[in-house]
């Protein structure tokens, strides 16, 4: 069941002091929805964006602990108001679309999987696969993506 609570609050009640792999309580929640112009750009069948305690807990299981703050405050920002949105690379492990947002200087990317069944809700949504900054350098990441939306000038485009 999806409940109304912060992404913070999620790491505080279930993910917060955890040993590595250690298993946690799979939880939902939705962590916000994507603007019109998003949803139709990325074809969506629906507007909410879930992210869950396992995406959760893997993150806090690889990145160090100032990018996983920094994760963890920011990737509703990320998606809610993307500065470009991405078809994820031919043959990636997850996510069909990659949403990046410029925040303090670093680059956010989002990987979201969308028109999905959500775990431990019963119906479909989109839901947040990783999230990961790029580093200065390593913006070729991006190079082999297809460009489907950003913002230029404060007009989408598409």
């Amino acid at each position: 069941m999806t409940r109304r609570i912060r992404l913070s609050q999620l790491h505080d009640e279930y993910i917060k002091g955890t040993e590595p792999k250690a298993l946690v309580s799979v939880q939902t929640i939705h962590l916000c929805t994507l603007t019109k112009i998003v949803k139709k750009g990325i074809n969506a069948s629906n507007y909410k964006v879930y992210f869950s305690t396992r995406c959760l807990k893997h993150l806090y299981d690889k990145k160090v602990a100032e990018e996983y703050d920094f994760i963890v405050k920011n990737s509703h920002t990320a998606i809610k108001y993307p500065d470009s949105v991405y078809k994820n690379k031919p043959g990636s492990k997850r996510g069909n679309f990659l949403f990046t947002k410029e925040i303090k200087g670093s680059l956010l990317v989002v990987s979201l999987e969308v028109n999905k069944e959500v775990e431990d809700i019963c119906s479909e949504g989109n839901a947040v696969v990783t999230v990961f900054k790029l580093r200065q350098g390593k913006q070729s990441y991006l190079e082999n993506c297809e460009l489907l939306w950003s913002w230029k000038g404060g007009d989408p485009s598409s």
